[in-house]
């Protein structure tokens, strides 16, 4: 085969990968979590949810508004807890649970993370594919993105996944992307816990 001819079919192949191979990018703002672990108050919240969205250009999604990542958190953090009668701890979840839930149910193939999180994301992974193991559902498993901790530090209450999105969420004015993204990823969240939660619990659905 021609060498020119070799390397423009490997070029026009890369350049011709179709539209579902594609990444699309989501700022998550932890707020739930944030909330649920009592580490800041709703009005000091809400005030820095305002100033990230004017950072972000209003491209943020609400974890408050996607239950089911606060649904699967707990679903990840019962599976450890022993039925023996005993007191729940004050934070039910924690970091790892946390993570788990935002990848598996917005599907994440990639996040953000600082080196010290590394074993975080580890765990998440892993306790993720234990749970699916049960229920028989397919567990994603997120790679890490490697941040500097000064990169993080304004910005400490995003979460920063990528996943395949619809492609119909671009086709849409730039002034409705923030409305038609949280509704995507609220439409995302049911479709990929409605499978789990009946597996566990097959009585009720």
């Amino acid at each position: 085969m021609d060498e020119i001819n070799s390397d423009q079919q490997i070029v026009t192949k890369n350049l011709t990968r179709p539209a579902a191979d594609a990444l699309w990018s989501i700022a998550l703002v932890t707020d739930a979590e944030a909330l649920s672990a009592g580490s800041v108050n709703l009005v000091d919240l809400m005030q820095r949810v305002e100033r990230l969205r004017r950072q972000e250009a209003g491209q943020l999604v609400l974890e408050s508004c996607l239950p089911e990542i606060h649904c699967f958190a707990m679903l990840l953090a019962a599976k450890r807890r022993p039925l023996d009668g005993t007191l729940s701890p004050a934070r039910f979840a924690d970091e790892a649970d946390w993570l788990g839930a935002r990848i598996q149910v917005l599907a994440l193939s990639h996040v953000e993370v600082t080196l010290d999180q590394m074993a975080v994301l580890d765990l998440a992974n892993h306790r993720v594919e234990q749970l699916c193991e049960v229920s028989g559902q397919r567990a994603m498993r997120a790679l890490p993105i490697l941040l500097t901790q000064s990169a993080l530090a304004d910005n400490q209450m995003i979460l920063r996944g990528w996943s395949r999105m619809p492609p119909e969420v671009l086709a849409i004015n730039q002034s409705e992307m923030g409305s038609k993204v949280e509704q995507a990823l609220r439409q995302r969240s049911r479709d990929r816990m409605a499978p789990m939660l009946k597996s566990l619990c097959p009585s009720r659905y």
